[in-house]
């Protein structure tokens, strides 16, 4: 018998293969391609609608370049943990894209306690409940 709604963990795998896709700029097609999947199964894949066999994640986490482990890491975390909505903003995507950019710790140091600030500040001007 199917399931009549996808298996949270299929989410979660999902969630991160299209992290990783996105982070390194690869269209679903040409991942598919790659796979040797249609861009169609990738968005099912991706939505975790379609569960994906041990090989195929194999396949994935070559293409990207990561251990099938990355792909699965966490499995015991809830797969809507802040991490993975944190990922699902695009302009997460970018801030993570563009802080692997800078050169040296120092600078990354910098822009952490700037952000830290930012947020604390936010914190700050939000009126109590």
């Amino acid at each position: 018998m199917r399931q009549a709604f996808p298996d949270p963990f299929d989410v979660a795998i999902g969630k991160r293969i299209r992290y990783q896709r996105q982070l390194r700029r690869i269209s679903q097609k040409a991942l598919g391609d790659a796979v040797g999947v249609s861009f169609q199964q990738i968005q099912k894949y991706e939505r975790g609608t379609n569960r994906i066999a041990a090989s195929t994640l194999v396949r994935f986490a070559s293409v990207l370049r990561v251990s099938p482990a990355t792909l699965l890491a966490d499995m015991d975390a809830q797969p809507h943990d802040g991490m993975m909505t944190f990922l699902d903003w695009p302009s997460a995507q970018e801030f993570l894209q563009a802080f692997s950019a800078l050169e040296g710790e120092k600078l990354r140091r910098a822009l952490v306690n700037l952000v830290r600030a930012l947020a604390a500040s936010a914190a700050k001007d939000v009126p109590a409940q």
